[in-house]
């Protein structure tokens, strides 16, 4: 698969998926292989039991495991049935709804998961078929204030940014102690900006953020990396 390739061409295991658990996949060698560019919904469990439980796969560009042998999968590709090409299970779990892209640092392969998403929310298919999961307004603060908690996409017009100590701040209202804001840890911003995310230079677009709703004082959302926000438009 050239996408597969492109964005996670390094390092593949190969294994066989022995059991399901704790939003992964345990493969018989002992790993448990994690989605860091998802948030599976509910349905997912299911499905993923359906097409992987036995089978082999290969996980690309997986990220050292960690002490309780969690392996970050850059993704993962299935064997099909009866001979059938291989599949990419990420990409399968977004495009019918199963998975909301939640990219976290080091995910790998975001651009097309969010790509798929997008056609998934534009057909109502899975998660997406519910109005209230659709992308909430930056100016809806009730319903924002609502969701504190939990994972939520947010799109609106930047109408300032501003950097107070080890934080920038990615406004949408004139008050931003009841406004909705991005938080960016300052020292992140050159990431961001090798992402072609010039925060600073960016008011006036309009943007897509996706992340847990914290309560800090109005809404606000912490982007981690730069594949939490998409932008949808400049202004005009």
């Amino acid at each position: 698969m050239a996408e597969v390739d492109a964005c996670a061409p390094q390092g593949v295991i190969r294994d066989r998926v022995a059991a399901l658990g704790e939003g992964g996949l345990r493969l018989a060698g002992g790993a448990l292989a994690t989605f860091p560019a998802l948030r599976l919904e509910g349905a997912a469990t299911a499905w993923l039991a359906d097409q992987s439980l036995g089978r082999a796969v290969e996980i690309r560009g997986a990220g050292a495991p960690d002490r309780w042998g969690r392996l970050p999968a850059g993704a993962v590709t299935v064997a099909g049935p009866d001979g059938a090409p291989p599949s990419w299970l990420e990409a399968q779990l977004v495009a019918q709804g199963l998975a909301v892209v939640a990219p976290r640092p080091g995910a790998r392969c975001v651009r097309p998961l969010l790509a798929r998403e997008q056609a998934a929310r534009r057909a109502g298919k899975g998660r997406w078929a519910e109005a209230a999961n659709q992308p909430v307004a930056a100016r809806d603060l009730a319903r924002l204030n609502a969701l504190a908690g939990r994972y939520a996409l947010v799109e609106g017009r930047i109408s300032a940014v501003n950097t107070r100590g080890r934080t920038v701040y990615v406004n949408f209202g004139r008050r931003w102690r009841e406004d909705f804001t991005v938080m960016v840890a300052a020292r992140d911003r050159r990431a961001f900006a090798q992402a072609g995310l010039e925060l600073a230079g960016m008011v006036g677009e309009t943007i897509r953020v996706r992340g847990h709703i914290e309560a800090r004082g109005g809404p606000a959302i912490e982007a981690q990396t730069p594949d939490q926000i998409e932008r949808l438009e400049a202004a005009k």
